[in-house]
């Protein structure tokens, strides 16, 4: 009884330490581990400890108009697949007819409006969507030019819709071109900004 207690306590002693090793992401050092505890014989290890899935690091916003009584709605951003793609979903009401140039901001601060969000990451581009005729923007995309974290990440960032599209073919040279932190002012060629949200974490639950 007494080596089944101790059996017991070393096998929880090891799960606990692979989890450890496993979380800070050192799957070499997991997977050495695992191999050692098989040819040890320390008894079956709970699959959860090897099958926890990862976290999906997810990103949302909350856009609220420049001014009031203006188009509001979310937007969520999440990672797809292997290509480092980030899939967007935007759901929006009260937009003028037409389409609108949807821009990530250098700053997170919407504390007076979309005035405060600063001017637009070059690099970070997402493109244009369409308002119905009832003023209501519903549309999902993936885009390779942004990510929650790192040099191109939006996390921290904003979030802004613009009155007028961006030109597509005439704009993505330079954006292919760009340094990742080049920003531009770009009222005069997507006019003022409808409406606006600071980017912040979403639910990662899975």
């Amino acid at each position: 009884m007494k080596h089944i207690s101790i059996s017991y306590f070393v096998l929880l002693l090891s799960i606990s330490a692979l989890e450890f090793v496993y979380s800070n992401g050192d799957l070499k050092t997991f997977t050495n581990s695992c191999k050692l505890l098989n040819k040890r014989n320390i008894g079956v290890i709970s699959q959860t400890a090897f099958n926890r899935p990862e976290p999906i690091w997810k990103a949302t916003s909350n856009i609220q108009p420049d001014v009031e009584g203006g188009p509001t709605g979310v937007i969520n951003f999440q990672p797809i697949g292997p290509y480092n793609l980030i899939r967007v979903f935007i759901n929006g009401t009260g937009f003028p007819v037409g389409k609108h140039a949807v821009h990530i901001h250098i700053f997170g601060d919407v504390s007076q409006g979309c005035k405060s969000t600063g001017p637009h990451m070059l690099s970070n581009f997402i493109g244009n969507v369409e308002a119905k005729d009832d003023g209501a923007i519903l549309s999902t995309f993936s885009t390779p030019f942004i990510s929650i974290f790192g040099v191109n990440g939006i996390l921290g960032r904003s979030v802004v819709i613009h009155e007028k599209p961006i030109e597509v073919n005439s704009r993505i040279s330079p954006y292919f071109a760009s340094p990742s932190f080049s920003v531009q002012s770009e009222e005069k060629e997507v006019g003022i900004a409808l409406a606006c949200g600071s980017i912040i974490f979403a639910n990662n639950l899975i």
